[in-house]
C-alpha cells in the first residue's frame, strides 16, 4: 500500500490538490464504497491505506489531467498544455523519482506538505478558474477518449515488491521485466501488459516517439508466433505473418502505413483467461487515433506463453481488428471475467 511507502508524502501532496468531493469519491472507490470519510484528511488517509501502488492510484478517474497539469505547474515542471492524462501522469512520476533520488527528498517533501497544511485542497482555486490551468479552447478527441481509460503509469515503485503485486515497470521496461511473484492477480498482470504493449507500439509513431516506452523488437514474439491483422472499413483487408521476424515486421509495417495510435480501455476493456496448459489469453479493446483525430476502434487478442529460457512472457499469437469509424461510439468495453493468480513458470 502507499501508506508508509516512500511515495506517501508525495502522493499526499498531489491528493491535496483535489476538491473535497473528488477526494470523498476516491476514498469510496478505494474501499469499494465501504468507508465514508468525514473530511479531506481522513479521505487522503483512506486512499493511501487502500491503494496498492502508483499504478492503482493513477487509474482513478477523479485524478484528472487538469489536476496533474496544475500540480506540475505548481512545481515549475514545464509540460505541453495539450498533454494527455497519460503523459502528465508519467511526468508526475518522473518528477517524484527525481525527488526521491535526492539526498533530502523525504525531508523536503514533508516540509512542503507541512507548509501547505493550512489549505487541505490547495489547488481548488486554480481548478475553479480554467484560465489559470489547462487551456480549454481546444480539447482534442484523443484527450476525451484517454480520460475514459486507466492511463499508462510508469511505476518506479520501491525496490521491495509486495507478494501480491506486479513488479516494477520502468520507462525502459521490457516484457521480461514484468516480474511476477507467486501470487499475481490476473487483472493486474493484464493491465500492466496492455500498458506496456500499447505504449511500446505507439512509440513507433513520430508524434509519440518522445514518450516513455519499451523498444518494439522481434524478441517480444516467440520464434513460431503468428500475427493476423484485419483492416475493416468500407472494404475488408487481411494481413498475416508467421514466425518471429515476420510477425514483428508485419506489425511494424502496418502501423507505419496507417499511422495508428492505440488508446486502450484499461478500466473495463480487458479480459484475461488461462488455458489448461498455462497459456494466457488477453483480450483488449479501445479507440484508434491518428495524431489528434479519432479514426475508429480496435479489438485485439493475445496468446502469451512463458519462455523458460528467457524467463519472460512472450507473444505466441495476436489477432487484431482495426475498424474505421466516422463517429466516435461509446468507449468499447468487455464484460468482467474471473480473476485468478498467475505463477511464474
Amino acid at each position: 500500500m502507499l501508506l508508509k511507502s516512500p511515495f506517501e508524502p508525495l502522493v499526499r501532496e498531489l491528493l491535496e490538490g483535489l476538491e473535497p468531493d473528488a477526494l470523498r469519491g476516491l476514498a469510496l472507490t478505494s474501499t469499494n464504497n465501504r468507508i465514508h470519510p468525514t473530511d479531506c484528511k481522513e479521505a487522503i488517509d483512506i486512499i493511501l491505506m487502500h491503494t496498492e501502488d502508483l499504478g492503482k492510484l493513477f487509474s482513478y478517474r477523479r485524478i484528472k489531467a487538469q489536476v496533474l497539469f496544475v500540480y506540475l505547474h505548481h512545481h515549475r515542471i514545464a509540460v505541453n498544455a495539450h498533454s494527455s492524462r497519460t503523459q502528465l501522469a508519467v511526468a508526475v512520476q518522473q518528477f517524484w523519482m527525481k525527488r526521491l533520488n535526492g539526498s533530502s527528498t523525504l525531508t523536503n517533501a514533508k516540509r512542503s506538505n507541512d507548509i501547505e497544511k493550512s489549505s487541505p485542497c490547495k489547488y481548488a482555486s486554480q481548478m475553479a478558474n480554467p484560465s489559470q490551468s489547462v487551456p480549454q479552447g481546444k480539447q482534442h478527441k484523443k484527450e476525451n477518449s484517454q480520460n475514459q481509460t486507466l492511463d499508462l503509469v510508469v511505476s518506479h515503485a520501491s525496490k521491495k515488491v509486495e507478494s501480491n503485486q506486479v513488479g516494477v515497470i520502468s520507462s525502459e521496461a521490457t516484457l521480461s521485466q514484468i516480474e511476477l511473484t507467486k501470487n499475481v492477480r490476473s487483472d493486474d498482470f493484464a493491465r500492466v501488459f496492455c500498458e506496456w504493449f500499447y505504449s511500446m507500439i505507439n512509440c513507433l509513431q513520430p508524434v509519440c516517439s518522445h514518450q516513455p516506452g519499451d523498444t518494439f523488437r522481434e524478441s517480444v514474439f516467440c520464434s513460431n508466433s503468428s500475427v493476423d491483422i484485419y483492416l475493416i472499413s468500407n472494404t475488408r483487408e487481411e494481413k498475416h505473418a508467421l514466425g518471429q521476424v515476420n510477425s514483428h515486421a508485419l506489425l511494424r509495417e502496418v502501423l507505419g502505413q496507417t499511422e495508428l495510435l492505440f488508446s486502450p480501455n484499461l478500466s473495463n476493456g480487458i479480459q484475461v483467461h488461462k488455458t489448461e496448459h498455462g497459456m494466457l489469453k488477453i483480450f483488449s479493446c479501445g479507440t484508434l487515433h491518428k495524431v489528434h483525430f479519432f479514426v475508429g476502434i480496435y479489438e485485439q487478442e493475445f496468446g502469451l506463453v512463458f519462455c523458460p529460457v528467457d524467463r519472460a512472457w512472450k507473444i505466441m499469437y495476436t489477432k487484431v481488428n482495426l475498424k474505421h469509424m466516422n463517429v466516435e461510439p461509446e468507449i468499447p468495453s468487455l464484460p468482467p471475467c474471473e480473476v485468478f493468480a498467475i505463477e511464474q513458470g
